[in-house]
């Protein structure tokens, strides 16, 4: 069914059956008289009954009487459904007036978060560390250090290869467990930390640690040949780790 014909009052069987009646009533009054007042078998005669107005009257007055009546009733039943459809149009316009404040609530919402995300992806950050090396004239070697913040979406491009670091090594401590331990595994080091407590725990840990420490001698600016040994070339990380690996990012993070 079409929208439109929703909102339309059609005759049923009940409003039809009613109108049918109420016209072969109507109808059979104009011929009753003439019915009733011929010559039967029966004692009654019907042409000595009085006056031929009387006669008429008193026969077709019932009939439609009983039209009168059946119409009166059809006149209040289309008015009930008449009712009972403005009614639900009533509560259609009710339920689309919800819908469309739930709408629009909804993209209220949706448009704040996008923006608390963009905040909270703007906060992020990084601390890259830049060592420049310069031999001075009597031998000794002068070392700048030099720290630049990371702001924004740059830092993910950081922050995956130090989780892919991570996924690597577990996946070469836990061969007999699926890819979804290795995440595990990594993420919560990746998110929490290395925890000097773990250390003795497992060699997943351990060879963290070994990474970490050996990045942190070279003053950050190579890889750990540590880290090649682990990982067995499986992966190509690229050199942008240029600052204090597994220090964990729950801060960043959490929200």
């Amino acid at each position: 069914m079409e929208e439109k014909d929703r909102y339309k009052i059609k005759l049923g069987f009940i409003e039809i059956s009613i109108i049918s009646i109420t016209v072969l009533l109507i109808g059979f009054s104009f011929f009753a008289p003439n019915l009733f007042v011929k010559e039967t078998t029966l004692d009654i005669d019907f042409s000595k009954t009085g006056q031929i107005g009387d006669t008429i009257g008193g026969i077709m007055n019932p009939f439609i009487a009983i039209a009168g009546v059946l119409l009166t009733f059809l006149a209040f039943y289309i008015q009930y459904k008449a009712n009972r459809l403005q009614r639900d149009l009533f509560r259609d316009e009710l339920d689309e007036q919800k819908d469309q404040f739930k709408k629009t609530q909804f993209e209220g919402q949706f448009y704040e978060m996008l923006k608390l995300h963009k905040d909270n992806v703007n906060e992020i950050q990084l601390e890259e560390i830049k060592l420049y090396i310069q031999t001075k004239e009597n031998g000794e070697k002068q070392i700048d250090r030099v720290e630049k913040t990371i702001n924004g979406r740059k830092t993910f491009n950081f922050l995956k290869n130090e989780f892919e670091i991570l996924y690597f090594i577990a996946k070469k401590n836990y061969p007999d467990k699926e890819p979804k331990i290795w995440v595990n595994e990594a993420y919560g080091v990746f998110f929490h930390g290395l925890n000097k407590n773990d250390i003795t725990k497992h060699n997943f840990f351990k060879d963290i640690d070994k990474v970490k420490k050996e990045h942190e001698k070279n003053h950050y600016t190579n890889l750990p040949t540590t880290l090649t040994e682990i990982i067995s070339q499986e992966v190509k990380i690229k050199d942008n780790l240029r600052y204090k690996l597994f220090e964990g990012y729950s801060y960043q993070l959490a929200h």
